[in-house]
């Protein structure tokens, strides 16, 4: 029995009559109810009307006299029958319990008095409310359901009011209702009866706890569609023996991920939904696609299909490659997209070498420190009590702090879960709140790293005067009681250009695991590690490369963009005069940074100690060199002595 059919069942067993279902799929609910002995179980939907347990449709008969309907008949009026309005299923069950009452009290009951009466009304929400939740409801209906709430423990009758997941319960109503949010049926059985029954040829080792897990917090339908996804898309790309499917997990996570993902609220990223892959093609890579040489560029898999509709037989896929490549007429460079196939995939892995994994902890230069910790942190061996649940991260722009979590996630294979501030925000009083409680809920049902770039702006602290009418204060609440009751599936990474702005409610103890952890810039063996990862990347020589003393990853990046683009060494004034990393101001403020991060006790993600002013003084001699601009002797010319002639008389 799933969680929300006990706590329906709990309710029954006190008496009490109104239930409010919050669910956007109540399709298994509503099966099991009907399926109950013993039960009235009546239903009314805007479109179908009200009917029974049977699913044939209650008409209501119309209230006239015999004389009435007599003279109706000579004039060849026939009286008929009309469906059932929302009001008037309201007021036929109060017309039920009304009688039932009445046999109770003259002793006359009869068998169906013993059983409970059910009335079961889809999208009460928007019966309730019909101009939103801003609007004002529908007093008769409202009227209505408070008398039923009234008198209906008395008779066993029970009012099944499902509404959506995220609607928040009328305020008169609140009091009298039990609200039930309905989660998976039998969270591990039904998942593995779920996958079992796509087909036969699912593999057994497909049915194991980590594929399970990855559909937790779905409904019944959504899983089923998460897994039937996966496998439509995945086609016949397995290793298994038998040739039956096999559950990718990270696509499993993906997709779940999108599923949930369509609302509005939150940006979803998972390095399983990753299409593009950069290869080294052999020399053998050519008899497929003459225009490939060894002197191709930019060879990247776009494209992959070995589903029933690709002609493709079992272990074959076409491949979609595109490589910057010399005309063999012209000799000049364009753009190529060629395709290749149907090909043996271990064929095509062999010749074309597809670097599948362009996230993980392997592409992350330096921060070992932070690396470290986070590995240990959210191992799975790890108890729910010790998981790592929060972090916050400091430093200036273009450090890689975005880079650096999405190669975690990969690494611990989940999903990135990020806010669309844009679709939460609102300036109506109290909306603001309930778009960040959609997001909330979102995160707990993915699951993953949540991660708020910039949180200094959103979580103002208290000597921060702009608070944009309210809306941050709102969010700043929603935030802490988020990360006061975090679930250990879902790991919350903070990111700020500064820590001045953020609450320090936010990063006290007991939310965040440690202090805040300052992202500072790149040693020595990481700027070199850069510089040789972008000259491959942009086809660059061998060359001398400039005094780099507090470069960010990003100006490195940019430095050897702006190389390819304008055909200059990386050296060149010409070239580094466009680049915003060579400025004195930077000087002054990798200073403050590393100032603040002092003082705070943060810890460098590099090394995993606290940070001190050693990191500033050991670049400030390399620093004066790099970015002052040399000084400019300027050559006066000799000052004119003017001598005056001495007189005879001695007068000038």
């Amino acid at each position: 029995m799933s969680k929300a059919l006990k706590q329906i069942k709990e309710a029954v067993s006190r008496a009490q009559t109104g239930i409010v279902l919050k669910s956007d799929e109540p399709h298994y609910v509503k099966s099991s109810l009907m399926s109950v002995d013993n039960l009235l179980f009546l239903m009314f939907d805007q479109v179908k009307g009200l009917q029974d347990r049977d699913r044939k449709e209650i008409r209501l008969k119309p209230k006239i006299s015999d004389e009435q309907a007599e003279l109706m008949a000579e004039y060849g009026n026939e009286v008929e029958d009309a469906p059932h309005t929302l009001l008037s299923s309201l007021r036929l069950v109060i017309d039920m319990i009304k009688e039932r009452k009445y046999r109770a009290d003259h002793e006359e009951e009869i068998p169906e008095d013993s059983k409970d009466l059910f009335l079961w009304i889809s999208n009460f929400d928007n019966h309730l409310m019909p101009n939103g939740s801003q609007g004002n409801p529908d007093l008769d209906v409202l009227e209505c359901v408070l008398e039923i709430l009234r008198t209906g423990p008395t008779c066993r009758t029970f009012l099944l009011m499902e509404t959506g997941f995220g609607w928040k319960v009328y305020q008169k109503l609140e009091p009298l209702v039990t609200q039930v949010s309905q989660g998976l049926p039998l969270p591990e059985e039904a998942r593995e009866i779920l996958l079992s029954d796509l087909g036969e040829y699912v593999s057994e080792k497909s049915l194991c706890e980590k594929a399970l897990n990855s559909l937790a917090g779905l409904s019944r339908g959504a899983s089923v569609e998460v897994a039937a996804s996966c496998v439509t898309d995945k086609g016949n790309q397995n290793d298994d023996p038998k040739g039956h499917f096999v559950f990718d997990i990270p696509y499993l996570l993906k997709a779940k991920a999108d599923h949930c993902g369509h609302s509005k609220v939150a940006k979803v990223w998972n390095a399983a939904g990753e299409s593009n892959f950069n290869c080294e093609p052999t020399p053998a890579a050519s008899e497929l696609i003459p225009e490939l040489t060894d002197k191709s560029k930019q060879v990247t898999l776009i494209g992959e299909d070995n589903s029933a509709n690709s002609d493709c037989d079992t272990g074959e896929v076409k491949v979609t490659i595109s490589h910057n490549s010399a005309d063999p007429d012209t000799g000049k460079r364009k753009n190529y997209i060629s395709r290749v196939g149907p090909i043996k995939k271990t064929e095509f892995e062999s010749t074309f070498n597809p670097d599948r994994k362009p996230y993980g902890i392997h592409r992350v230069m330096g921060w070992q420190g932070l690396t470290d910790f986070v590995c240990r942190g959210r191992d799975e061996s790890n108890t729910s009590r010790c998981m790592a649940r929060m972090i916050n991260v400091v430093g200036a722009p273009g450090l890689g702090k975005t880079h650096f979590i999405k190669n975690i996630a990969a690494y611990l294979k989940m999903s990135v879960i990020s806010p669309e501030m844009s679709q939460i925000t609102n300036s109506l009083v109290g909306e603001t709140g309930k778009g960040f409680q959609k997001f909330v809920d979102l995160c707990y049902t993915i699951g993953g790293i949540v991660f708020f770039d910039e949180v200094d702006k959103l979580a103002f602290s208290k000597n921060k005067t702009d608070d944009s009418n309210g809306i941050n204060s709102d969010l700043k609440r929603q935030l802490l009681l988020m990360l006061q009751d975090l679930p250990s599936q879902c790991f919350v990474i903070t990111a700020a250009n500064s820590q001045e702005g953020i609450d320090p409610a936010i990063v006290r103890s007991g939310r965040s695991d440690t202090k805040t952890w300052f992202a500072g810039w790149p040693g020595r063996e990481q700027k070199d590690q850069l510089w040789s990862h972008y000259c491959d990347i942009h086809d660059l020589a061998e060359q001398e490369k400039p005094n780099d003393a507090f470069w960010t990853p990003a100006d490195i990046a940019q430095a050897c963009k702006s190389a390819e683009q304008q055909r200059r060494d990386l050296t060149d004034p010409r070239l580094l005069g466009l680049l915003p990393g060579a400025n004195a101001d930077k000087v002054s403020q990798a200073k403050k940074y590393i100032k603040s991060a002092t003082k705070g006790g943060w810890i460098d993600v590099n090394t995993g100690f606290p940070v001190t002013m050693e990191l500033f003084h050991g670049m400030e001699g390399e620093t004066k060199k790099s970015i002052e601009p040399p000084k400019t002797v300027s050559v006066r010319a000799p000052k004119k002595v003017t001598r005056r002639r001495k007189l005879d008389n001695g007068k000038s």
